[in-house]
């Protein structure tokens, strides 16, 4: 098995006209694909992303070629749990806690500068009540797994995780935005695969604060 080398890293001063490019510390963790990130305080958050599996893509390959399966979880990647933090300042990254489920491809939205909620593709694709017709093959519309529909809040300060719940109709690759009290996620990539990765879905969710 061959490794993929890490690429290098840059970043840019943006407030001087004729800034160059320059190399910053390298990331953890190998090359990684997709994660999502998010600025907090002059602080840049990455979560976890994917990375080549060579073994897993040979299975993979096997199957659908030996069994003709051709619904295969991941295959051919690693979806990651772990999370970094890099400062700008002192150019060095530091470990943070791993998200509970592995994530790839994910949109974050910043509250409070605190914390960070956290809406991308995730490996939960568990059953959901009321939404979920068992007798259906997977790739059928109607089966639903809860692919993409949970919903991470990390907590800066603590640096932990909370679950705060479930979208209404769980995608991945969406872009999420805040406008006052409201977040709104546009489109994304469904699991069922019938409209590949251009849902036409429009998502509106309230952010309620208890004392």
């Amino acid at each position: 098995m061959t490794a993929i080398p890490t690429l290098p890293d840059y970043r840019l001063s943006l407030d001087q006209p004729d800034a160059k490019w320059q190399r910053i510390a390298t990331r953890p963790g190998g090359d990684r694909v997709a994660p999502s990130s998010a600025v907090v305080n002059g602080m840049y958050y990455v979560f976890g992303g994917w990375q080549s599996d060579p073994i897993k893509a040979s299975i993979a390959r096997e199957l659908r070629t030996e069994h003709r399966l051709y619904i295969v979880p991941q295959g051919g990647v690693q979806v990651r749990r772990d999370a970094y933090r890099y400062d700008l300042q002192a150019d060095k990254w530091s470990r943070l806690r791993n998200l509970p489920v592995p994530m790839v491809g994910g949109a974050t939205v910043v509250l409070r500068d605190r914390y960070i909620l956290i809406m991308g593709t995730n490996e939960t694709k568990t059953l959901r009540v009321g939404k979920s017709n068992v007798a259906h093959k997977p790739w059928l519309v109607e089966y639903w797994k809860g692919y993409n529909d949970l919903i991470l809040c990390y907590d800066i300060q603590q640096d932990n995780y909370s679950r705060v719940g479930v979208l209404l109709y769980g995608v991945g690759t969406a872009p999420w935005i805040k406008v006052g009290p409201r977040i709104y996620g546009f489109g994304g990539e469904p699991y069922h695969g019938i409209n590949g990765n251009t849902e036409n879905v429009l998502q509106i969710g309230a952010i309620n604060w208890v004392k």
